[in-house]
């Protein structure tokens, strides 16, 4: 409610939401915004526990783009901080804020969830507080700021901003400098046909020029007293100005830089490039509004920029319908790639949301895929390349790009995605069997062994050694994975705009003369292959796959949905699969498998060892295949934490075989039978016996099965039963099961298991 009308949040002012919103929102707990959620004195229809509680659909709130985010958490520790005013818009903010999240690496132009997390003062600073901010138990800004990768300062509107005008934003700034945090413009689409000398001169005088602490605005007097005081007392305000103007001039001169790349100017490229200009933020993305319309002399541009940026660690460009770049453009980035030590993050892509049918131009076809195999031969810093939706790469693309990684003595790749490339039976293959020959260690198999005797380290703790230290070793390529965190997870007040890192290390310490000992490191350590949506079929390419499966030893991560996979493909897959001794995530939904497929799946599970998750959504799975599958889930040795089924006709026969095997599981987290053709008594009892005995499922999706009415209510009551005492299971989804009489009968089990959501 605003001044007695219903007003969406995000057509309000800042300051309006704060006043209106936060702070009776927040009034009871005391607290800043997101402790308030965390806490449940805040609850909305979109999270629950922290998390997203559903996907969110394509729509305006979202830039028109589907947002996977399901049971991803909200907030954590601050990865960006967010200097912003206070009189822009809510959605102006947000919609800026969500745009750099939508050109991060990982993100898929914003499609998928990355663990990203924004601190924004309205949400994380507690706004019912009186009295001086340097008493406000939320006031220490400057640890808040270094514990963060960049502090972005907001430009809006680009030719008038008013973030140079507010006193608490120069300071913000002044913090990321002083602490030598990156600091970042970021700037709302610049709709101008200016040239790049023009705009830069425009730049400069509105953002640079006329910066002056002592005319900054503050909406609290005190505020800007206190600032002006805490300069005074360490820089002095001449200083302090010289250095803002400084530090936004070079920022300034970093912004021209891109634009002139995006603006296809190689020659203004060029010459910023001589002159020393270069890019210092970690990513440099061209997604969303500023995706590109880029020809080759924008390519070429791009290529001198890397040389010299040596910050730069991921690159993003996602080409626009009109693109004209051609394989020499992409020739020449690859070039510049090739002994680049910085770019870790690579992607070649058409954006989330374009229609593939429409692209004139600016594909990566099978010569640019050369050119990029030329590189990947050369290139050990490379970790992730993405050349997705790019339909012209096709077989022959995809083998040029095998052809490199074979040539390779030491690549650091660990994920490829070629999504929807066109990719064919004989590409894929050539591809499968490069990454299975690149599991050979870099010379030969046998380990290293180098002796540690007379050395420094021997002698600086004497003939003896040290006492407690026990020899390990080191084996490269067994993979682990770990989490960076830094701060406490709600201290930072961050939130979510919508890492693992593989390592494996150690060393063989002993006494004198003793030895270290490490395997060799593959030649090709990939993690992740994601060849989804490609018309490979059941020939050799799925026959390589399983190869590879059984001696990539680092690969954890294989996705094949929509590949036109078999019966006779998905059991080359799984001879690979009892093999593989690191595969922890297999994706085949959208194939047509059948029985005879999930079969041979069933019995690899009995073999493997490592697999977590299994989806095998659409792939026309019958009541047989549901009872195998059944079988090895209580029967196999691989630890399985998460089955989709999803759309398979299993039946009630089939069903209440899942249910049966899942009742001996003592790890299936998570069971999807959403859309399975269950339709009575038989299916539903049989899923909610394995709910008597599983100890470990967390959360069973039923959806989209319609139940017989006349045995609608039994069948409820059958389910409810079930979950008397279940203390485990928080989350239920039986949307377009029940009619409304049976779904009264399961909602009543809420009041003994308080943790369970029942989602309609």
């Amino acid at each position: 409610d605003y001044q007695g009308k219903k007003v969406p949040l995000g057509e309000l002012l800042v300051s309006d939401v704060v006043q209106h919103y936060i702070k009776s929102a927040t009034a009871t707990a005391n607290c800043d915004y997101v402790q308030a959620l965390a806490r449940k004195f805040v609850r909305n229809a979109w999270s629950r526990e922290g998390k997203f509680r559903e996907d969110m659909a394509a729509s305006a709130t979202t830039l028109n783009i589907e947002r996977v985010c399901k049971d991803q958490p909200l907030y954590g520790p601050t990865t960006y901080f967010v200097s912003h005013c206070w009189s822009y818009k809510l959605k102006d903010l947000i919609n800026l804020v969500m745009r750099h999240y939508d050109s991060q690496p990982g993100t898929a132009g914003g499609s998928t969830y990355q663990p990203l997390y924004y601190w924004l003062d309205i949400f994380a600073v507690q706004q019912n507080f009186k009295g001086d901010f340097k008493d406000h138990p939320d006031s220490d800004f400057p640890g808040v700021i270094r514990n963060a990768q960049a502090v972005l300062f907001t430009i809006m509107p680009w030719r008038a901003p008013l973030c140079v005008e507010r006193v608490w934003c120069l300071f913000e700034a002044l913090q990321a400098v002083s602490a030598h945090v990156e600091l970042e413009l970021l700037v709302e689409e610049i709709q101008s046909n200016q040239t790049v000398d023009k705009l830069q001169s425009v730049f400069v005088k509105v953002v640079v020029d006329n910066l002056d602490i002592r005319k900054c605005k503050s909406t609290v007097a005190s505020d800007k007293k206190y600032i002006l005081g805490q300069v005074e007392q360490s820089l002095g305000i001449e200083r302090f100005n010289q250095i803002m103007q400084d530090s936004l001039r070079r920022k300034v001169m970093e912004v021209m830089l891109i634009s002139a790349v995006q603006k296809n100017d190689l020659d203004s490229t060029t010459k910023m490039v001589k002159a020393g200009v270069r890019v210092t933020q970690r990513v440099l993305a061209f997604s969303g509004y500023t995706q590109f319309d880029t020809d080759d002399k924008g390519l070429k541009a791009l290529a001198e920029v890397i040389k010299i940026s040596t910050s730069v660690q991921a690159v993003t460009l996602h080409t626009t319908t009109t693109s004209k770049a051609t394989h020499e453009g992409y020739a020449t980035l690859a070039a510049a790639l090739k002994n680049n030590n910085s770019v870790t993050d690579l992607s070649l892509c058409k954006g989330p949301r374009e229609d593939l049918k429409k692209h004139e131009g600016g594909w990566v076809g099978p010569k640019a895929g050369a050119a990029l195999g030329e590189m990947l031969a050369l290139n050990t810093a490379l970790k992730r390349l993405d050349l997705s939706r790019n339909i012209k790469l096709t077989g022959q693309g995809v083998a040029n790009i095998a052809k490199g990684l074979s040539a390779a003595n030491s690549s650091g790749l660990q994920e490829l995605f070629l999504s929807e490339v066109s990719a064919d039976n004989k590409g894929v293959a050539a591809l499968a069997d490069a990454i299975a020959a690149g599991a050979t260690p870099v010379g030969g198999s046998k380990p290293t062994v180098n002796s540690l005797s007379g050395n420094s380290l021997g002698a600086a703790f004497g003939d003896k050694g040290p006492h407690g230290i026990t020899a390990s070793a080191s084996f490269g390529g067994m993979p682990s994975s770990f989490m960076r965190s830094t701060g406490s997870t709600l201290g930072s007040g961050a939130f979510s705009s919508f890492a693992g890192v593989s390592s494996s290390s150690g060393s063989m310490l002993g006494r004198r003369g003793s030895v270290v000992m490490s395997a060799p490191k593959p030649r090709v350590p990939l993690q992740r292959l994601v060849l989804s949506n490609n018309s490979i079929g059941d020939g050799d390419a799925c026959k390589s796959l399983g190869s590879m499966l059984s001696k990539a030893g680092t690969l954890t991560r294989l996705d094949l949905r929509g590949c036109d996979i078999g019966s006779a493909g998905a059991a080359s897959l799984a001879d690979g699969l009892a093999a593989s001794s690191g595969i922890t995530h297999l994706d085949l939904s959208s194939n047509k498998i059948g029985d005879e497929g999930a079969a041979a799946l069933a019995t690899a599970l009995k073999k493997n060892r490592s697999l977590q998750v299994l989806e095998l959504e659409g792939c026309e799975i019958k009541g047989p295949g549901g009872s195998s599958l059944g079988q090895s889930l209580s029967a196999g040795s691989a630890p399985l934490k998460e089955l989709v089924l999803y759309g398979n006709s299993l039946g009630d026969t089939g069903a209440a075989a899942i249910g049966a095997g899942a009742r001996g599981s003592t790890t299936l987290r998570r069971l999807d039978l959403g859309k399975c053709s269950i339709t009575g008594k038989e299916g539903i009892a049989g899923v909610a016996a394995a709910l008597h005995h599983n100890k470990v499922l967390r959360e069973l999706d039923l959806r989209e099965n319609s139940i017989k009415s006349a045995e609608g209510t039994d069948a409820a009551k059958s389910l409810a039963d079930a979950l008397q005492g279940n203390a485990v299971i928080n989350k239920l989804y039986i949307g377009g099961v029940f009619s409304d009489q049976a779904c009264a009968v399961l909602l009543k089990v809420q009041d003994s298991c308080k943790q369970l959501d029942i989602i309609r």
